[in-house]
């Protein structure tokens, strides 16, 4: 009997043939690097949209009618008050007076709301994430400082 003959490929033998896919070491180091990928973006997400928020909320107060004649408790207050409408509760009355400051810009006199705070929250054993906030918008007005 003779063998058949073969149509358009060339066949060869079982132990030639070129293998395609990843091993299972390939597959493992994958599931690793895309789980610490994963980590890192669940651990600074949360950062990052605090930071969103906060500056969302001086926006806002900034383009409030009547800001320019707000005092500083009031311009706190509003903010505050955004704070809970955006569900950042990092914040309240007593601290809030730390990070949120109205100043007066030296080169243009003219008012500026400040926002300056550090988030730090842990990310693995001893090792700890800090986000450095330091946000500056012009306030319209004279203001009742």
């Amino acid at each position: 009997m003779q063998p058949r003959p073969t149509r358009g490929k060339k066949s060869m033998p079982a132990g030639n043939r070129s293998q395609k896919g990843v091993s299972l070491i390939g597959l493992l180091f994958w599931a690793v690097v895309l789980g610490a990928a994963t980590l890192v973006v669940m651990k600074l997400f949360p950062l990052y949209n605090e930071k969103w928020k906060v500056t969302a909320a001086m926006h806002s107060v900034a383009a409030q009618p009547g800001i320019g004649e707000m005092s500083v408790y009031d311009v706190r207050k509003y903010v505050l008050r955004n704070f809970e409408i955006s569900d950042l509760r990092e914040f309240d009355e007593r601290n809030i007076v730390k990070a949120l400051t109205v100043e007066r810009d030296e080169a243009t006199k003219a008012r500026v709301m400040r926002f300056a705070y550090e988030i730090r929250r842990p990310f693995f054993g001893e090792l700890d994430i800090v986000l450095k906030l330091d946000e500056r918008l012009p306030i319209p007005g004279k203001g009742l400082d």
